[in-house]
């Protein structure tokens, strides 16, 4: 859970990236990115931002942690890149630009973790938290 965990899962997404054909490297405004998604969208500074979540998200499960294949029926269609957060344990966030139709394949490639998929104009939002369940909220209008 420590360090060492956090290092291997970076490895991993790392790779997955690479293998993708994607850049492994992480935002120089990361910080800044996280704190606009986390106040667009998430009450408070909670472990898990997907607890205490701004508007109400739709939500589906599906069985053997495949909710990762179904992004696509609840995210927006987008040939944009979206921000792909990827959270290690409610310890470590890492962050990527990625386009949307690469995240299951990054996701597959990786031991389990729960990630957030964020427009990049902050309209909407997407998790899967630690029960396998996927949870979209978009904002109106």
């Amino acid at each position: 859970m420590g360090k060492t965990d956090a290092d291997g899962l970076r490895a991993e997404l790392s790779a997955a990236l690479r293998k993708c054909g994607l850049s492994d490297q992480e935002p120089n405004n990361k910080q800044e990115i996280l704190e606009k998604i986390q106040d667009a969208f998430v009450v408070g500074n909670p472990r898990a931002w997907w607890t205490n979540l701004k508007i109400k998200p739709i939500v589906r499960n599906y069985e053997g942690d495949s909710g990762y294949l179904h992004i696509g029926e609840l995210a927006p269609s987008s040939e944009e890149s979206v921000w792909f957060l990827v959270d290690e344990d409610n310890e470590e966030k890492f962050l990527f630009d990625v386009p949307l139709h690469a995240v299951p394949e990054i996701i597959k490639e990786c031991r389990y973790f729960e990630y957030y998929i964020a427009a990049q104009d902050l309209q909407w939002l997407l998790a899967e938290n630690d029960h396998g369940d996927l949870l979209f909220m978009a904002k109106n209008g």
